[in-house]
């Protein structure tokens, strides 16, 4: 179960967003408005309403900066199962040409392993175990709908079955802005709060540690000066979260345009210009393997016990990367990558 600082694995925080230039729009255009969010979970319920708050105050800037026509399609509390989500999902009719869908989920989550088309995105849990959806499986439903922007966000946790979830946004946003990023991109975007086999973390007083990190970006390229662009604010939001005590969030995504796919962090395809902290805190190439850790030679103390899973940390006195070992000890490695 998720527990106090974690999001069951979300997508981890799972975006798709629109990244074509396209000069004109539609002043009948509508936002389709989909926020899903578990705020009865007893262990990130609290945290989780805090989220919710936020993505309904920035709906309504959106409407109320770009003209948009908000259509909200909320689904939380004693209403939160499959079957009211896939009912919020097949409301959206009439979609036109101009319109934005705009699909946000908050609570827990896993990567399922299991599945005969495992994705790298989590897959939410609407209630229990049994009553799940995933991320990529929502993104590719909006598709077919055809909007001008898609954006699916999930902050959940991308641990295999039975993981955990654990700045105010500034002033100063440009009407301007509001409509470069909403109005006049089109493409997608595809993102999570963390990479496969990572836990997504959220606290009571900020909600969700990526949620921030999202809305923060997405507020810093609403003031910029300049001509804003979903590119440096998702590149902003893969920022590598330090949880604290060691734990470190990667988040990663995938944007697709007119000039190719740039990727940020995924699991899949070229990643020879992204780096992404693993879970140990060392640096290696997106989708790369975690490299074998050598049995330390000297360490510092030995109780010839295993590594506990998860335990790893840097050592600030000597440097060294080691572990935690069911003894209660721990073994250290001296090939620490900075």
């Amino acid at each position: 179960m998720c527990t106090q600082n974690k999001k069951g694995s979300f997508l981890g925080l799972l975006v798709l967003v629109g990244m074509f230039v396209f000069p004109t729009f539609s002043l009948a255009a509508t936002l389709h408005a989909i926020l899903v969010s578990d705020t009865n979970d007893a262990s990130i319920g609290t945290s989780v309403q805090v989220d919710q708050k936020k993505l309904q105050g920035l709906m309504k800037s959106i409407s109320e900066y770009t003209g948009i026509t908000l259509s909200p399609h909320y689904v939380s509390g004693n209403q939160l199962n499959r079957a009211n989500v896939e009912l919020a999902i097949n409301s959206v009719s009439n979609v036109g040409s101009d319109d934005v869908i705009f699909f946000f989920w908050s609570g827990h989550g896993f990567n399922d392993e299991s599945s005969s088309s495992r994705s790298k995105y989590p897959t939410m849990h609407l209630g229990n175990w049994q009553n799940t959806l995933g991320l990529e499986s929502v993104a590719n439903m909006l598709k077919q709908k055809k909007p001008r922007l898609l954006i699916v966000i999930g902050d959940t946790c991308n641990k295999p079955m039975g993981g955990s979830r654990g700045e105010e946004i500034a002033r100063g946003e440009k009407d301007e802005n509001y409509k470069e990023l909403f109005l006049n991109y089109r493409g997608t975007i595809l993102a999570s709060s963390s990479i496969t086999g990572q836990y997504s973390y959220g606290n009571t007083q900020t909600g969700g540690l990526y949620t921030s990190a999202f809305l923060n970006s997405l507020s810093k390229e609403l003031a910029s000066s300049g001509t804003p662009s979903w590119k440096t604010l998702m590149g902003r939001a893969n920022t590598p979260i330090n949880v604290g005590s060691g734990v470190v969030q990667q988040p990663q995504f995938d944007i697709t345009d007119g000039g190719g796919t740039i990727d940020g962090g995924g699991t899949t395809g070229d990643h020879d210009d992204c780096r992404v902290v693993d879970e140990t805190g060392r640096q290696r190439i997106c989708g790369a393997p975690a490299p074998p850790r050598p049995e330390p030679p000297n360490p510092p103390r030995e109780d010839n016990g295993k590594c506990v899973e998860d335990s790893y940390y840097k050592d600030k006195a000597t440097k060294q990367e080691c572990c935690k070992t069911e003894g209660g000890g721990k073994k250290c490695w001296d090939d620490w990558e900075s």
